[in-house]
């Protein structure tokens, strides 16, 4: 039969739109803090001591990559909330936040004590030592809080809160810019003023979102358990499968930092500084391709999970072939700016002008890469989500490994072009890898590697709250499933209390129209499941009592409790989710 409403992306595509931009601002602060402190110190000192600054550069990726070890398992707390796993949701929530204050304890255990020999294994350049020591004596201690600092911002994002996180985030920028403009231009503190300016400005950020993460426990889903309460065995099983599930998001990010040093290695030995800075600025290229990558890949990873988790795979498909299309587009501008203007970022960090047309042509050709970056970037989000591990960490591994020696063995041909040609090159590698692995090892139908469809879903349609279309949804759904076989009270039952909930929704959140997902899905006993997911205002049914409503919220959530074996309700991602069986 023909039907009347059809499965879309509008509310999964707006919960996208709702976390990403704050998301967006939020990971700028992470990527942006060193691209800031680089810029004004490099026009207010010298590019050398920019250069200084983006040599520590693998510090800051080491920090976020043990963030992402732990808090990308944040997609394993959102599938346990979609398939109604609170309990276990705690737990994996509790540890992850326990494991971020033990790695950051450890950051500083083991690089405070060793500045010194840190800076000869950052540059071989000895011009840059002085200024990456003194760096490092306040940096090292920024790298412990990224870890803690990261871990909550997931939290808050898993919660909803995104606008304390875009808040604290825009907060953090500009204190960030103020005191380094003070501390570097006027109190004249040189490259350790510039971080101070981080470390000052990730505290008070820390503390701006804490307050109002605490300020708004009423919203929270989330409760801090004992970890330890049953014992460190079950402690450690579950750290091993946040490990794992976190591996291959932080391996990018590791093999990004030895990725960095190494090849910034090269380019010291080839050009000495110069080179140097031109790679600092391709490293700023990257960061802002890698923040809008992060962005993305954070504000989509709890939807995936949330659908993964519910089992609703068209839903999972449409976000991330969305997701997909969204990063290439915000990408694919940054591209095509650098590729038609590279001498305005040469201009921003006041390069010589006998130094432009060979630092255009290095990042000319170093920008098509990005490109690569953002597809891989986001696969790698959603395999993690989804549990497919080896795709994830294959892919990883790639975009890690291949860089540093086609650098070396290109440069050998090409010069230092041929350090530039080794990322586009390490891309498209990439790529053939992860397409032999999914179509000939795993013989999977796409790269997706998920189902089409769950087969027992037989009714899966999104819809605009109103009346009418609570009627028609409902004379709908009644046919679809007499169509199948299913009987006719079962099939009535369903659209009355279809039509119930529909209107329920629609009136509650009269001032502002919701849109809901509405799937049906028939088990072996040919008993029916209702599993709706709205953006309206928050309404559990499981709860409501006809008698404590002072107005109209009606007697169908009544008639719909009586014609129902059971409901369960739960608020994830500010979303509703409902589920009644019949």
């Amino acid at each position: 039969m023909e039907l009347i409403y059809k499965k879309t992306d509008a509310l999964i595509n707006k919960k996208f739109r709702d976390l990403f931009f704050p998301t967006l601002i939020t990971t700028a602060t992470i990527y942006l803090g060193n691209i800031m402190s680089g810029i004004i110190v490099g026009n207010l000192i010298t590019p050398e001591a920019m250069a200084s600054i983006y040599a520590c550069m693998p510090l800051n990726q080491l920090a976020t990559a043990i963030s992402y070890l732990i808090a990308t398992s944040f997609g394993m707390v959102a599938v346990a909330l979609g398939a109604r796993q609170n309990e276990k949701a705690n737990y994996i929530f509790s540890t992850i936040l326990t494991l971020s204050i033990i790695f950051a304890m450890l950051m500083l255990f083991l690089l405070l004590p060793f500045q010194n020999e840190l800076a000869g294994i950052l540059s071989r350049v000895e011009e840059l030592h002085e200024d990456i020591q003194k760096y490092l004596s306040v940096f090292i201690i920024r790298t412990a809080l990224i870890i803690v600092i990261s871990v909550w911002r997931y939290v808050l994002r898993t919660e909803g809160l995104v606008k304390i996180i875009k808040q604290s985030a825009i907060f953090q920028q500009i204190i960030s810019i103020i005191l380094t403009i003070i501390f570097v231009g006027y109190f004249y503190l040189g490259v350790r003023g510039a971080a101070y300016a981080l470390i000052i400005s990730d505290i008070f950020s820390a503390i701006y979102m804490l307050a109002f993460y605490y300020k708004s426990a009423e919203m929270h889903n989330l409760k801090f358990v004992n970890v330890f309460h049953d014992g460190f065995k079950k402690f450690f099983i579950q750290s091993m499968s946040i490990f794992k599930t976190g591996a291959p998001a932080s391996i990018v990010i590791a093999l990004a930092a030895v990725k960095v040093w190494a090849i910034y290695q090269i380019v010291g030995t080839l050009g000495g500084s110069s080179a140097m800075i031109f790679y600092a600025i391709c490293v700023t290229c990257l960061s802002v391709a890698n923040m809008f990558v992060a962005a993305c890949g954070d504000s989509s990873l709890p939807i995936i999970g949330m659908l993964y988790g519910e089992k609703d795979f068209v839903g999972t498909r449409l976000m991330l072939k969305n997701v997909q299309k969204f990063t290439l587009f915000f990408i694919g501008i940054v591209v095509a700016f650098i590729l038609f203007s590279p001498e305005t970022l040469l201009k921003i960090y006041n390069l010589p002008v006998n130094n432009f047309e060979s630092g255009a042509l290095a990042l000319r050709i170093f920008s098509i890469s990005l490109l690569g970056v953002a597809f891989s970037g986001i696969l790698i989000y959603y395999y993690t989500v989804i549990q497919q591990r080896s795709a994830a960490a294959i892919l990883s591994i790639s975009e890690g490994i291949f860089t540093p020696p086609l650098a070396w063995i290109l440069s050998n041909i090409w010069g230092i072009n041929g350090v530039w040609v080794a990322f586009i090159l390490t891309e498209i590698i990439s790529f053939i890898v992860i397409f032999f692995y999914t179509k000939f090892i795993i013989k999977s139908e796409d790269y997706i590697l998920i189902d089409k469809a769950d087969p027992k879903i037989l009714y899966d349609v999104s819809i605009t709250a109103n009346l009418e279309n609570a009627v028609k949804i409902s004379e709908e759904s009644i046919n679809v499933l007499k169509n199948n076989f299913i009987s006719a009270k079962t099939a009535v039952k369903v659209g009355v209390a279809l039509e119930e909930i529909i209107l329920n929704i629609a009136k509650i959140s009269s001032k502002k129209s919701a849109n809901v997902d509405v799937r049906i899905k028939i088990n072996e006993n040919q008993n029916a499941t209702i599993i709706l997911r709205d953006n309206g205002k928050i309404f559990n049914p499981v709860e409501y009592n006809q008698n404590d409503s002072e107005n109209f919220l009606m007697d169908g959530i009544k008639v719909m409790k009586s014609l129902t074996k059971n409901i369960q309700y739960n608020r994830i991602l500010g979303l509703n989710q409902t589920v009644i069986e019949i």
